[in-house]
């Protein structure tokens, strides 16, 4: 039986299920969360909305997530989005979870206008490292920081 993989963005139905994965987020991070399903129904559905959340659901269950934002580069002017977080569920990596999550992301982010996307990831990240570089992002300094642009 083949499983099937979902990436939108989140709905209020789904702010339980983001909080779990925030916990877990937070836990693989080595960080406390305090974040509240009314903390996202704001920021990320509400009408202080500064974010988008994704959802990567594997046969309905919420397995990865990843939170964007957009923001102007005046050098252009263009648009950019930035991926923030990008999280999958230890037991469900290794799949292409978060390849997946990426390219609806870049999809959706070059058809809404957006010139480039862009994320970061620590040196000693390497998965992600590797991912984003597998992804056809390029690093844009001695920093953390991916770039990738519109083709």
């Amino acid at each position: 039986m083949s499983s099937t993989l979902r990436i939108r963005r989140i709905r209020k139905a789904d702010l339980h299920q983001l909080v779990l994965l925030l916990k877990q987020y937070a836990k693989w991070s080595g960080d406390k969360n305090r974040v509240t399903e009314a903390h996202l129904a704001e920021y990320c559905l509400g009408s202080k909305r500064m974010a988008d959340a994704w959802l990567a659901l594997l046969d309905g269950k919420a397995v990865g997530f990843a939170l964007t934002g957009e923001w102007v580069s005046f050098g252009g002017p263009f648009k950019v989005r930035h991926i923030y977080h990008l999280f999958v569920s230890d037991k469900f990596r290794a799949q292409g979870i978060a390849t997946k999550l990426i390219q609806h992301i870049m999809k959706d982010a070059f058809v809404k206008g957006c010139a480039r996307v862009d994320t970061a990831a620590t040196p000693n990240n390497k998965e992600a490292n590797k991912l984003y570089k597998q992804l056809g992002f390029t690093t844009k300094s001695t920093s953390t920081g991916y770039q990738l642009y519109r083709p």
